[in-house]
């Protein structure tokens, strides 16, 4: 059996070690709408202040058109106003979305989840998620070319009649 007494981890700790999967973390003062955006940077991956703002939700929308692909952009405002984060947020849940930045003028997918802080604060992670949902539509391209394959040879193969 591991005997993990003289093991410690902090909340630091894991918080860093979370953070690495994530290309920006917010952290959302619910009091004021205020933000500070942290991204993970040297070769520790220390969080490192990106940003602030004084109100994150006029942010967004304002950001929004400028970043988040065209086709993206009136769902992911939607999704994020402040009454849809605080409805999720209050029923226990957590929140999160699929979309797209623009990124050197062509699409980039990313992934955003949003939980409660424990000092009630609102935290969102943001991660790129590009590569694998790219392998993801591949495969599921690739599954519906060999279906339609399948289903046109056996609409092409004579049947023998008796």
């Amino acid at each position: 059996m591991n005997d993990h007494k003289n093991e410690s981890l902090t909340f630091v700790d894991l918080a860093l070690a979370l953070a690495n999967d994530y290309s920006s973390i917010y952290v959302i003062n619910t009091e004021d709408d205020s933000y500070v955006e942290y991204t993970p940077s040297g070769d520790n991956k220390e969080l490192t202040v990106a940003s602030k703002g004084e109100d994150f939700y006029a942010d967004t929308i304002i950001n929004c058109r400028r970043l988040v692909w065209p086709e993206d952009q009136e769902r992911f405002v939607d999704a994020l106003r402040k009454e849809n984060i605080k409805g999720s947020l209050d029923a226990g849940k957590s929140f999160s979305i699929n979309y797209r930045l623009v990124i050197n003028g062509k699409p980039r997918y990313f992934f955003l989840k949003t939980i409660r802080g424990s000092d009630r604060s609102i935290i969102i992670g943001v991660r790129d998620v590009d590569t694998a949902k790219r392998r993801e539509l591949a495969a599921a391209s690739q599954s519906i070319i060999t279906a339609t394959t399948a289903s046109l040879s056996r609409a092409c193969v004579p049947t023998r009649q008796p």
